[in-house]
């Protein structure tokens, strides 16, 4: 994926609305985008473990912070998943985690008590969460590492048009011709024999 595409990718997912989001969640599994790597199963039981543990503390915080460790995201995507109001990128996260349901659901009610308060979106993103599958979640996993690659090719884009030009090297020979140690020695007069 390249890092524009994958830009484009994450803008458009937490742009969208919730119904939208399911769909592009859906629609990746048949995309021939590729998908990140699974996440070592130790690496993730151990963040699971961890993630839990703030969840049920309500610490979004740290929350975000080992889910960006977890699966090497910029902590600005992290804090992003973690603080989102709909729910689907944390979804994503945690499927991308391999979080069994009932582990995600725990999560979703403690992380954000605010959003335990409406049964309906609960059930709307367990659901989501039940459907979705690991591919689609990798798809976007990778589309969000990606997205901090594009940001950071654009913070060190030239800023003028022939800057580019200005930078390369010439092709002429940009050293002196005269070699040090060939050119005859000059006197200066100052080291006059008897004085």
């Amino acid at each position: 994926m390249q890092p524009n595409d994958a830009a484009e990718i994450s803008e458009l997912f937490f742009a969208a609305g919730g119904s939208e989001r399911a769909a592009i969640l859906y629609n990746l599994n048949d995309t021939p985008l590729k998908a990140s790597a699974r996440i070592p199963e130790p690496r993730a039981k151990r963040a699971l473990h961890i993630l839990e543990m703030a969840a049920f503390a309500s610490d979004a915080q740290n929350f975000a912070l080992e889910l960006g460790e977890a699966l090497i995201l910029p902590a600005r995507i992290a804090e992003q998943v973690t603080s989102d109001p709909g729910g689907e990128p944390l979804a994503c996260a945690m499927k991308a985690l391999g979080t069994p349901s009932p582990i995600f659901q725990r999560m979703l009610l403690f992380l954000n008590p605010q959003f335990g308060t409406s049964v309906q979106k609960v059930y709307r993103i367990s659901r989501l969460y039940d459907h979705l599958t690991e591919r689609s979640a990798l798809v976007m996993i990778s589309a969000w590492r990606g997205s901090s690659m594009a940001m950071a090719r654009a913070r060190y884009r030239p800023a003028l048009y022939d800057d580019e030009r200005q930078r390369a090297r010439s092709t002429g020979p940009s050293r002196s011709t005269v070699q040090p140690g060939s050119a005859p020695t000059v006197r200066t007069g100052t080291d006059k024999p008897g004085r």
